[in-house]
């Protein structure tokens, strides 16, 4: 296998430098603490001498009183040790995998070299020479092998569509080891397992429409391999549907741009996804001020508006929906003569 690029080995060791940089800084602050709560100290102690052998420690006690300060460093500091540990990980499996394709890289030129080589020779001769068709099938398992050995660290749909290249050559050149065709197609199914539960994670952590169709791509591909996708492909459609009304909700609560354009957003989603839109008009509307429209004056607002139509600022988006040019920008403020529906 080829070793880490020196580039990635210096943005690691930097990384892990910081990390006990950090983590003797914690040990340092729960020390501080431990002592501060051994010694009885109070928190409305403006300031405190403690020796101890040859370390003198001063501490002045912040409004919020010294054990909390410490406390708030505390968690600060195994906050960003958490996230670096974190970046470390996502540094080596990247070293690794990188490490991988180049070695599998290397396998795979040598193998196609080889073949045309064997190929060239037998078309000369009108033949193959004994033992080479032999020779050829047992390289083309060991290519395939390298394959499914970087799938096991990279399911990426290129690694996958590797394999698979991979593996119709082996049946080109007649039937090959079928452990190795068992261990190639156990491998993608695998892969294609781990790509639909990212992908789940990927949507769940932040529902879009290029998230759910992540999800939906790979439940497709790990059932075409003959697997099961789980119920991935049952959950999205009513968890799409539940963030929609979660994302109304929010909004209603807090009637402000940013929550309409999430729940906007999530409406679209799960419109694309045949479980939306939301009811229109929302339930719970009630007009209380004629007229269908309404010619904007200076210091009108659209939550004003509502307010003065329908008795409620979180009403809004109802006159959002109904002109298209507020539709799409909510954030413009109104101009000319807009619609007051329902």
């Amino acid at each position: 296998m080829a070793a880490p690029a020196p580039e990635s080995n210096r943005q690691i060791h930097r990384i892990e430098a910081e990390l006990h940089r950090l983590e003797a800084l914690l040990a340092r602050h729960r020390d501080l603490l431990r002592r501060v709560e051994e010694q009885g100290m109070p928190d409305a102690t403006p300031y405190v001498s403690y020796r101890r052998g040859t370390d003198v420690l001063d501490l002045r006690g912040p409004a919020g009183g010294i054990r909390a300060a410490f406390r708030n460093e505390i968690a600060a500091i195994q906050a960003e040790v958490r996230r670096l540990r974190e970046q470390v990980g996502r540094a080596r499996r990247n070293t690794q995998r990188q490490a991988a394709r180049a070695a599998v890289s290397r396998i795979d030129r040598r193998f196609e070299a080889h073949l045309r080589r064997v190929l060239a020779d037998a078309k000369r001769r009108g033949d193959f020479a004994p033992g080479e068709l032999e020779e050829l099938q047992r390289g083309a398992d060991e290519v395939l092998n390298a394959h499914v050995d970087l799938l096991g660290i990279d399911s990426s749909e290129t690694s996958m569509r590797d394999v698979l290249r991979q593996f119709a050559q082996v049946q080109a050149l007649g039937a090959g080891d079928d452990r190795v065709a068992r261990r190639a197609m156990q491998a993608l199914l695998g892969a294609s397992r781990r790509n639909v539960e990212r992908a789940w994670r990927r949507y769940t952590g932040l529902p879009s429409l290029e998230a759910a169709r992540g999800v939906l791509s790979a439940a497709a591909s790990c059932e075409l391999l003959g697997g099961d996708s789980g119920t991935a492909t049952l959950d999205i459609g009513p968890r799409a549907e539940q963030e929609m009304k979660a994302a109304e909700q929010r909004f209603r609560r807090t009637p402000s741009a940013a929550n309409l354009k999430l729940m906007l957003q999530a409406e679209r989603l799960a419109t694309n996804l045949g479980v939306g839109p939301l009811p229109s008009p929302p339930p719970g509307l009630k007009r209380i001020k004629a007229g269908a429209t309404h010619t904007i004056v200076e210091g009108d607002t659209l939550s004003g508006l509502a307010k003065a139509y329908y008795g409620s600022f979180s009403w809004w988006d109802v006159l959002v929906r109904a002109n298209v040019e507020l539709y799409e920008d909510p954030d413009r403020p109104p101009r000319g003569t807009i619609r007051i529906p329902f």
